[in-house]
């Protein structure tokens, strides 16, 4: 099966004028694209047939209404936006998701944007009006973590987490004048009362000044020395495009037996976005052995996936058997590959079929009669930040099950059991909507569960350098 993900392009736009006798065109535009949404959702999500069509439809009638009070609060780009986040957050799953590629250009800020650090809201990239570092404890004698989890359905995020206190903190600090959340008047800063004196800044500056907080995944995974005898393996790209990308990855699996005999091995997971699986465990392999890796590692052998079977997902998966088109990067094999060519797919489409079933282990790896040495004699540090997601998380689950291993660093994000996103086009022409096409039964890890670290860090995750100290400092001086 091939995974299908959505993708977006963002663009600046300006915004139609109003036409307030008719509720304005962004009205109109969200009424259409929430219709599509729905239509959608009904033909091609996984939960529209299984295993509970019927509390399926009531979420969808809950979103509905959702939209049916919002719409009419409508009256810019920003209420447009903030009504459809409001909308998909009401399924709960980061796997229904939208993509648009309108940025809003005309923005306003206090001049600092903030971060969350530690459990802690701090200033961060000013103009100079106040000192970066310094803490915001509240803002209109509002805890902060009450402001995102007041803003986070509309930014289609879930309130109380921390990857999404991560990626709203900066949020809270951007005023798009929507309807539906009101920027703060004043702010406890550093123990003092700070009237807030907002000024415009372009939409594309505040986008720039947030991205440079936020940190992205190294595209071209590769092992650096670490320490007195270590290695450390930044493993942030395992979905791989481009024949660098692809070669990258390889040379690192390569390299892996030669690091057995490290004192320690760091695996930086930080901003691994997710990808194939058959990747993570070649990467696996490549460290502990196949015997070792099959034995232990076997969290997504407990998973029966459940895919819906639609004419328009068989032709996103690649198409029939005769017309098959197999994915342009050959990757390395996880056992038996189900459905390799959509024989089966193709199958349950022309019987009306609503889903197709694997069974559980539709890999076919045994399991070894009894545990195998370790071949790996290094401390091993799995580090993951708020944006390791969907797969990444995945790989954390099979990590955590081989003794030894430890996951350092910050939260994951989080993922349901549903996955494959599959995208279409808005009728507005304003991106993508994507909605998850399978399931996965018997998942241990619950819905929106993130992996929590055994030893926490109370930095900024993405400050590279500092995270190696602190590693450097908790595990290998330690040792």
């Amino acid at each position: 099966m091939l995974a299908v993900m959505g993708a977006s392009t963002a663009a600046v736009a300006a915004e139609p004028k109003e036409s307030p006798s008719q509720g304005g065109p962004w009205q109109a535009m969200a009424r259409s694209d929430i219709q599509f949404i729905v239509e959608w959702a009904k033909k091609q999500h996984i939960l529209a047939v299984y295993p509970d069509p019927a509390r399926f439809d009531a979420l969808l009638k809950t979103a509905q209404a959702r939209a049916a009070s919002d719409i009419p609060r409508i009256q810019s780009y920003s209420g447009y936006r903030h009504a459809l986040n409001h909308f998909v957050s009401t399924f709960e799953d980061e796997h229904v998701y939208l993509s648009l590629n309108l940025v809003q250009k005309n923005l306003q800020w206090p001049g600092f944007l903030s971060i969350y650090v530690g459990g802690q809201y701090r200033t961060v990239a000013g103009n100079g009006t106040v000192a970066d570092g310094l803490v915001i404890s509240a803002c209109d004698g509002k805890p902060l973590n009450a402001w995102v989890d007041e803003l986070a359905p509309y930014e289609a995020s879930l309130p109380k987490l921390e990857s999404t206190r991560w990626n709203l903190a900066s949020s809270i600090f951007r005023d798009v004048q929507s309807p539906f959340f009101k920027r703060p008047s004043s702010c406890t800063i550093d123990g003092k009362d700070v009237k807030l004196q907002w000024t415009p800044i372009d939409g594309t500056v505040f986008a720039q000044k947030r991205a440079a907080l936020m940190g992205d995944a190294e595209l071209i995974d590769r092992i650096e020395p670490f320490g007195k005898d270590g290695a450390w393996i930044m493993l942030q790209n395992i979905m791989p495009h481009t024949p660098a990308e692809v070669d990258a990855l390889r040379s690192v699996i390569a390299q892996l037996p030669s690091l057995r005999s490290k004192k320690i091995i760091v695996v930086d997971e930080r901003n691994n976005h997710g990808g194939p699986y058959e990747w993570f465990m070649a990467f696996l392999r490549g460290l502990y052995g196949a015997p070792y890796t099959d034995y232990y590692a076997r969290a997504r052998l407990r998973i029966s996936a459940v895919y819906r079977a639609t004419p328009e997902i068989l032709e996103a998966f690649g198409g029939p058997p005769e017309t098959f088109k197999p994915e342009p990067i050959t990757m390395p094999p996880d056992g038996t590959t189900f459905d390799p060519d959509n024989r089966l797919l193709a199958g349950a489409v022309a019987r009306h079929e609503s889903v197709l079933r694997s069974s559980a282990n539709k890999e076919n790896i045994a399991k070894p009669a009894s545990a195998p040495p370790s071949l790996v004699h290094a401390k091993v540090v799995v580090l993951t930040g708020y944006a390791c997601g969907s797969a990444c998380i995945g790989l954390v689950d099979e990590m955590k099950l081989i003794p030894g291993v430890t996951q350092a660093g910050v939260e994951t994000f989080i993922d349901s059991r549903t996955g494959t996103p599959l995208g279409a086009d808005l009728p507005s022409g304003n991106g993508k909507v994507s909605v998850p096409v399978m399931t996965r039964d018997g998942r241990q890890r619950g819905d929106n569960e993130p992996n929590v670290p055994d030893v926490v860090y109370h930095g900024n995750i993405e400050d590279t350098e500092a995270v190696k100290a602190w590693v450097r400092k908790t595990f290998e001086e330690a040792r």
